[in-house]
């Protein structure tokens, strides 16, 4: 996105108007876009987790958020690398529901309630990459849509009016349903059009090769406490941007 912008508005336009909200992370990540970043001599403004609490509302904030929904969710990652990536998905579903959850019943009550969503698909889904790409394209939307201004707790309205997810478009969004095959095909491959645009700017063969997924927005440092909580607790804002908040993890029956 970052690259992108400065295509757009060209490197004066980007240094005079545009700040860049750098985390620690973010510097480890990719070292070759840091070093263009401090040698172009552009405005960083160093943060944590959560970012939501350096944003300013009268300013346009600009993320990469939707990222994920047009390239399809990275649990699939992993049975792609294992040479799953095309094997049915009622086949394996329910074993991966099965880990989550626990217990039979839940599986069952899951899988059939995501079902009649599965049949609505604009494409046949076939496989466990068809199944998990529609799940985080159709059910995932609105969460990540939220996500950043609802961390901000106290100014959620105001934030999510500021914010511009760079993904979020209508012809994003069209590019990624008319994309056939929804399975990557090796680890490697995982949004690959991006790691193209990338490569144009910069000869890193290694970003090319071997960049993996980052949870880029953990609201927390320690990675322990993430995996623990992010599927326990819902978030519930009414109509008047109040935020509450539920625990989810005997929500299924």
């Amino acid at each position: 996105v970052l690259l992108a912008l400065i295509d757009i508005l060209g490197i004066e336009a980007f240094r005079n108007n545009a700040e860049i909200l750098l985390s620690q992370e973010s510097t480890k990540e990719f070292p070759e876009l840091f070093k263009f970043i401090i040698q172009n001599k552009l405005k960083i403004i160093p943060v944590t987790h959560p970012v939501s609490r350096y944003l300013n509302s009268n300013n346009l904030n600009i993320s990469g958020e939707h990222g994920d929904q047009l390239f399809g969710s990275d649990k699939m990652l992993t049975y792609v690398e294992s040479g799953l990536g095309e094997i049915k998905y009622q086949d394996i579903i329910p074993v991966l529901m099965m880990d989550k959850l626990g217990k039979a019943k839940k599986v069952d009550a899951l899988f059939n309630y995501i079902e009649p969503v599965m049949n609505k698909a604009p494409f046949k889904v076939d496989t466990i990459c068809d199944y998990l790409w529609w799940v985080n394209f159709v059910f995932k939307w609105q969460q990540v849509s939220l996500r950043i201004a609802v961390w901000s707790i106290d100014s959620i309205k105001p934030i999510y009016e500021s914010l511009f997810h760079f993904y979020r478009s209508d012809e994003f969004q069209k590019w990624s349903l008319n994309q056939k095959g929804k399975n990557p095909n090796h680890i490697n491959l995982y949004k690959k059009p991006l790691k193209d645009h990338i490569q144009h700017h910069f000869d890193c063969e290694r970003y090319l090769e071997s960049k993996t997924k980052e949870i880029s927005l953990r609201p927390k440092g320690e990675k322990k406490f993430w995996h623990l909580n992010r599927n326990k607790w819902a978030f519930i804002i009414d109509t008047d941007w109040h935020l509450s908040r539920r625990q989810i993890v005997n929500e299924i029956y």
